[in-house]
């Protein structure tokens, strides 16, 4: 996480680095700079459906805290999240694929804001389809006593603009796992909402604009 940050922090201080007018004062103004934070608000299953073709819908919520002031402001245009169901029961179960989310729209982060945003997973069908059913069955399926189950969402890739610059932001590894509630099964297994939401004292940061 220190690594991302920095390789982040160096993007970000390099695009204002382009129109610093004076050395000197551009050292003096970064030395005010306070460190945006994120974090994860809630994750939630807004479909489920265990019939074969099993299909889930992911739901992700973040947020980013930018304390600064002009000209520290950008927006994040593209997003890529891997979306894994893990076993909550065993650390050492492998994970299994569901698919990747991304943003809906661009994201706008102002001076001085609070922004928050959703990544989605629409519809994804699992590559590993049987062992992913099972897991899933036996988490949400009608003889599942707590009816929850454990979701990973992993953000690889990502691109900001800064001032007009764009910049890709490459192997982030920057990850949220969640034990959320299952959706109610219905009589065609399929549901809608259920969520989870993370105490906000759960910060990571995850992108500096």
């Amino acid at each position: 996480m220190a690594c991302c940050l920095k390789t982040l922090c160096c993007l970000c201080f390099g695009c204002i680095c382009l129109v610093a007018v004076s050395v000197g004062g551009f050292f003096v103004w970064v030395a005010h700079l306070k460190l945006p934070e994120a974090g994860i608000a809630s994750i939630e299953i807004k479909t489920l459906k265990l019939e074969t073709p099993i299909k889930i819908s992911v739901y992700s919520s973040l947020w980013i805290n930018n304390p600064n002031g002009w000209p520290m402001s950008g927006t994040i245009e593209a997003l890529d999240a891997n979306v894994t169901s893990l076993d909550k029961n065993n650390e050492s179960s492998r994970e299994l694929h569901i698919g990747v989310a991304s943003l809906s729209h661009l994201v706008k982060i102002a001076t001085h804001s609070n922004t928050s945003f959703t990544v989605e997973l629409k519809e994804g069908i699992a590559l590993s389809e049987v062992a992913l059913q099972d897991r899933l069955t036996t988490d949400c399926g009608p003889r599942s006593k707590e009816s929850t189950t454990k979701i990973a969402v992993q953000i690889n890739n990502a691109k900001i603009s800064i001032w007009k610059h764009h910049v890709p932001l490459e192997d982030l590894h920057i990850r949220f796992n969640a034990t959320i509630p299952c959706p109610s099964i219905g009589d065609v297994k399929e549901v809608t909402v259920a969520s989870a939401t993370k105490d906000s004292k759960n910060t990571l940061a995850l992108l500096v604009v």
